[in-house]
């Protein structure tokens, strides 16, 4: 009796992981096709399709904005590191300075 418990949990451990790739698989696809964009359909006769549906809808907005987040974080990082490289560089000699200017500039 222990054993088929053990092996009932992992069974149904396993059907849980595979139904969250599945359901990211399905999000990650229709964002990269769609885009945020994507628009949730229902259809009464079909009410298992239709929750099937606002479930992947809600997960393609939640990508859409932790990617936008994402963008703005990394926008923010980009400019503080351009500021960092800038400060750096002004508290060196004039020759370094020079040097700098004349490789990369």
């Amino acid at each position: 009796m222990l054993m088929a418990t053990l092996i009932f949990g992992w069974f149904l451990r396993l059907a849980f992981i595979v139904t969250i790739a599945l359901y990211c698989g399905m999000v990650l696809t229709n964002y990269a096709v769609r885009g945020s964009a994507y628009r949730v359909r229902f259809d009464f006769g079909d009410p298992a399709w239709s929750i099937k549906q606002l479930l992947v809808w809600c997960g393609v907005r939640l990508l859409a904005g932790i990617v936008r987040m994402m963008k703005a974080v990394l926008d923010l990082l980009i400019e503080a590191s351009a500021d960092v490289g800038e400060w750096f560089i002004s508290t060196r000699s004039e020759r370094v300075q020079a040097e700098f200017r004349s490789r990369f500039l």
